[in-house]
């Protein structure tokens, strides 16, 4: 609703001021209310001080524009259809010949065209001051002019003084005009307030410093945080100097204003503190009329950023590997990465194949973190270490009261974690059957429906799947899905076991090496080269974990002494005692290779060695116990 007040200069008016707001379409909509006020003297305006804009005439329209308490003035117009109307009145009633127009605000320009419209000459006399109309009332009459026409102020004076005139009558249009003008300017104005107001809500919610300096180097805006982190909130700096503040900040300030650039992450010294500072000029057409100054204190951005990886590091969303951790001297690693580079500059899903222990999510954090989704959440999961009847709610989450004991509130999947980064699938051969097609599902579909929910949540999940297993081979015998697999197999990188990378075991091993002697303050500095040649010879099953664990050994065998030799390496492989040793390494292998009725058989048959101890027979055979409880399911349910 617009609250307008209507000054009506004199009583003919009020009638046709009626008329036009009572058929005025923002009347009928009743987005506009008006108050008419009518006046017969200056002296006599007045006004509701609660009114959103005015509209006058002439002198009032003059008088209100210096005394109006801050609201807007619309000043009414005298249209040259209003003066041609008045002009001609004068020469019918006074059969004028030469006409004064006199009064502020007239279309004086249009005069001497009006001659040529009017069968009488028309002078124009401006008039600024009300004081002053008599005098020129009286210059008009001694110009020659044997008529006025005007506002009510000449009328009046030219009546004192004996000479013929007339009021110029505002019409219908004008009237119509300024109420439509009065609303735009209402609605600019409620429009700029409400920005202002935002502007300033979110400069004083913000827990930057932020203050503008004018180009006379004085602050003209400031926020709260500014003159707590500036002076403690001690004082005000509106006003102030720039330059009396801080010196660092005033030569930025020019250098930003001179050059019409911004400076960003100027690390600037204030008091006791150390403030990260950005410098943004204020641009107005091809001109600079200000800097905007934006500051931190470092030790909350350092608090922040440790509070941040605090809280991502409990849910483990964070990736902290990056291509340069891959510890390497083989070509066929260049190889490898280099591929891996390419494949992170995309979002397709990749999957990565591999023996156990090659390093697989060390590749695959590593394209995490070289990927547009590195500041996104990187979510890994052991798909062979959690319960089948536990997959879902771990995967897609659940509602509060979707079964018995879930937590208060629900759950939020590991999809709706990964949102907008990675989810890494580790070990995704180990998925069983028959959650392959609810996985397939939010692949195609891009959306997550919570266990008890009755709701989809669309996700933006890139997948990374990893498998000690050949997946191919595993479809073909109908233990993996095939369109599953080729919903994963979209880009595919093969980690190469050790033994294909001789040249990589020494660097390898040194680097565990000094690993270890800062974790266990040994202080090994040489290894003979026997010792070398006897690692390099050593089958490495267990690839790259096994060779961490066997540094990690010598670290502590040799502790006390700087020097690895032979006879360390030799009791950190359990040379001595290889005849003791359950063949773990060499069933491995085997089990790799064998489907159906052989692959149980050698299973049945180890667990019979080992008196059914479900966790020896697990490592003899080289899997994980979650791997052998799978397997033992399937086949006791008859699916050989």
């Amino acid at each position: 609703m617009v609250n307008i007040t209507f000054i009506v200069p004199y009583p003919e008016l009020l009638k046709k001021v009626e008329l036009v707001i009572a058929h005025h379409e923002l009347s009928s909509q009743k987005e506009m209310r008006v108050s008419l006020t009518s006046i017969e003297y200056l002296r006599d305006v007045a006004y509701d001080s609660n009114c959103d804009v005015l509209i006058a005439r002439g002198f009032a329209a003059l008088y209100l524009q210096h005394n109006n308490n801050g609201i807007p003035v619309v000043e009414m117009p005298m249209t040259t259809c209003d003066i041609i109307r008045a002009a001609q009145e004068c020469v019918n009633r006074f059969q004028a010949r030469h006409i004064a127009l006199i009064g502020p605000g007239f279309p004086t320009d249009d005069t001497a065209l009006l001659d040529t419209v009017l069968s009488c000459s028309l002078t124009s006399y401006a008039v600024d001051d009300s004081a002053k109309m008599e005098a020129h009332v009286r210059k008009a009459v001694r110009d020659g002019c044997d008529a006025i026409i005007g506002g009510n102020t000449a009328k009046d004076c030219a009546i004192r003084i004996g000479c013929p005139a007339i009021t110029i009558q505002t019409g219908e249009k004008a009237i119509r005009s300024a109420l439509n003008e009065a609303v735009r300017v209402v609605k600019i104005m409620r429009r700029e307030r409400e920005r202002a107001e935002m502007f300033t809500t979110i400069s004083n919610c913000s827990k930057d410093g932020i203050i503008y300096v004018a180009n006379d180097n004085i602050i003209r805006i400031a926020n709260p945080s500014s003159m707590q982190i500036l002076n403690g909130g001690r004082h005000h700096i509106l006003g102030d100097s720039i330059a009396r503040i801080s010196r660092d900040m005033h030569k930025h300030v020019e250098e930003t204003r001179t050059e019409c650039r911004e400076i960003s992450n100027h690390l600037c010294r204030h008091c006791d503190s150390t403030l990260s500072v950005n410098y943004f000029p204020v641009m107005v057409g091809d001109s600079v009329t200000g800097v905007v100054v934006t500051f931190q204190d470092v030790t909350r951005i350092q608090q922040v950023e440790t509070h941040i990886r605090q809280k991502l590091s409990e849910k483990g969303l964070v990736s902290r590997y990056h291509f340069s951790d891959i510890i390497h001297k083989s070509k066929i690693l260049d190889r490898l990465i280099e591929l891996a580079q390419r494949y992170a500059a995309v979002s397709s899903n990749v999957l990565i194949e591999g023996e156990t222990g090659t390093g697989k999510e060390l590749l695959a954090q590593s394209i995490h973190n070289a990927s547009s989704r590195s500041a996104g959440p990187f979510v890994a999961i052991n798909c062979a270490a959690i319960p089948e009847n536990l997959l879902e709610s771990e995967m897609f989450g659940y509602e509060e009261g979707a079964f018995t004991g879930t937590s208060r509130g629900g759950k939020t999947g590991l999809f709706e974690l990964a949102h907008n980064g990675t989810l890494f699938l580790d070990e995704v051969s180990g998925l069983p059957f028959n959650f392959q097609g609810k996985l397939l599902r939010v692949l195609q579909e891009r959306e997550v429906r919570r266990v008890g929910a009755n709701k989809v949540k669309s996700v933006d999940v890139r997948i990374i799947a990893a498998s000690n297993f050949n997946l191919q081979r595993m479809v073909q015998d109908g233990d993996f899905r095939k369109d599953l697999f080729y919903r994963l197999d979209v880009l595919k990188l093969f980690v190469p076991p050790l033994s294909s990378r001789p040249e990589d075991i020494e660097i390898l091993f040194l680097h565990f090496i000094a690993y270890y002697n800062e974790r266990l303050k040994t202080d090994i500095t040489q290894i003979d080269s026997q010792a070398l040649d006897l690692l390099s010879s050593h089958r490495f099953e267990g690839n790259v974990r096994e060779l961490k664990n066997i540094a990690e050994r010598v670290s502590i065998l040799c502790m006390g002494s700087r020097t690895v030799r032979a006879a360390d390496i030799r009791s950190a492989l359990y040379d001595d005692k290889a005849d003791e040793q359950v063949p773990a390494a060499s069933t491995a292998p085997v089990l790799h290779n064998l489907r159906g009725k052989d692959e149980r058989d050698l299973i049945l048959n180890t667990l019979r060695r080992c008196d059914n101890n479900q966790t020896r027979a697990a490592r003899e055979l080289g899997i994980d116990r979650t791997t052998l409880w799978r397997k033992l399911r399937k086949y006791n349910s008859g699916s050989v």
